[in-house]
């Protein structure tokens, strides 16, 4: 059709070499968003296309995590939407191979300094489970200064650590005065 023929000649067009142009009109793609995915080093235009179709937006982004042996570019994508686009695919990876589910919940042990497996492990036990979601942050800041700088590796003792030292601050708070008393007059 002429319509086929004149698509043909845009990609002859974007591209230089006529065996790329080929594979990527082959594999369905706008000319256009073809030239942006080629553009950013993409060099497969079917495995871009997966890429593309799972909702990958940024062909850069989904490059650098399909460089970094991510295979399912949708879970690629549900890691990189819970905010692991910030940080390295690889270490994404490690978690989600480590056997964490929830990348939001892996991306909070990840930000205090744990390796995916001891958070892991610690995750499970269950003592880090607070109802108000900043104590928990606050919690898992210092768990994770127990575990790096004390070099706690038991997670029920890093929880008994825990627990004093948040007592030790309630006790503290306790100990301010509860405000200035006005002073009267002559005395």
């Amino acid at each position: 059709s002429s319509f086929s023929t004149i698509l043909w000649r845009a990609y002859l067009d974007i591209f230089e070499d006529a065996e790329e142009a080929y594979e990527w009109y082959e594999a369905y793609w706008d000319p256009i968003e073809a030239l942006e995915w080629y553009r950013a080093g993409w060099g497969d235009p079917k495995e871009a296309m997966k890429w593309r179709v799972a909702g990958w937006e940024k062909p850069e982004d989904a490059l650098e995590w399909y460089e970094n042996e991510w295979d399912d570019p949708e879970e690629a994508l549900r890691w990189y939407n819970e905010g692991w686009e910030l940080r390295d695919p690889y270490q994404a990876l490690k978690w989600k191979n480590a056997g964490w589910e929830d990348p939001k919940i892996a991306k909070e042990w990840y930000d205090v300094g744990f390796a995916p497996e001891i958070a892991l492990e610690w995750h499970k036990t269950g003592l880090w489970k607070d109802e108000e979601k900043e104590a928990y942050k606050g919690g898992l800041i210092i768990v994770g200064k127990i575990h790096r700088e004390l070099g706690v590796n038991d997670p029920y003792k890093a929880r008994k650590i825990l627990d004093i030292v948040s007592e030790q601050g309630d006790d503290q708070q306790k100990k301010k005065a509860p405000g200035r008393q006005a002073r009267r007059p002559g005395r």
